[in-house]
C-alpha cells in the first residue's frame, strides 16, 4: 500500500529522530487553499507585508474575513511609524477574545 506524501493544511507533521523526544512537533502548513489566494493578494495591497507567510495563509483560512477585518482596520490606522501585519491583527483579535472572556466570566460571577 503506498500512501501519498502530501500534507494539507488540517495535518501536523509527525516526530522524527532529530527532534527531542519530550518535545511536541509544531504545525506545518503545507499549503494554502485556492481560494483564498485572492483574500491574501488583498491584504499585501492593503500594506500587510507578512500577507503571503504561511501563518498568514493560516489565519486567513480559519478565521472570517467578517470577523478579523476590524482588527485589521485598527492595525492599517496606526501610522507610518508602524506598518500594518497580519500578525498584530491576531494578537489584538486574540487579546480582545480573551479579555472578552474574563470579563463576562466574572460578570456572571458577580450576577449569581
Amino acid at each position: 500500500m503506498v500512501k501519498d506524501a502530501t500534507l494539507t493544511i488540517d495535518r501536523a507533521e509527525g516526530t522524527s529522530a532529530g527532534q527531542p523526544a519530550s518535545g511536541n512537533p509544531s504545525a506545518v502548513v503545507y499549503s494554502i487553499d485556492s481560494s483564498y489566494l485572492d483574500r491574501i493578494e488583498s491584504l499585501k495591497e492593503r500594506g500587510f507585508s507578512d500577507a503571503e507567510t504561511a501563518e498568514s495563509g493560516h489565519l486567513v483560512q480559519r478565521i472570517t474575513e467578517s470577523h478579523l477585518e476590524p482588527y485589521l482596520s485598527i492595525i492599517e490606522g496606526r501610522g507610518k511609524d508602524y506598518p500594518p501585519s497580519v500578525k498584530a491583527a491576531h494578537d489584538l483579535l486574540t487579546f480582545d477574545r480573551r479579555f472578552q472572556s474574563v470579563l463576562f466570566k466574572y460578570m456572571g460571577v458577580l450576577e449569581m
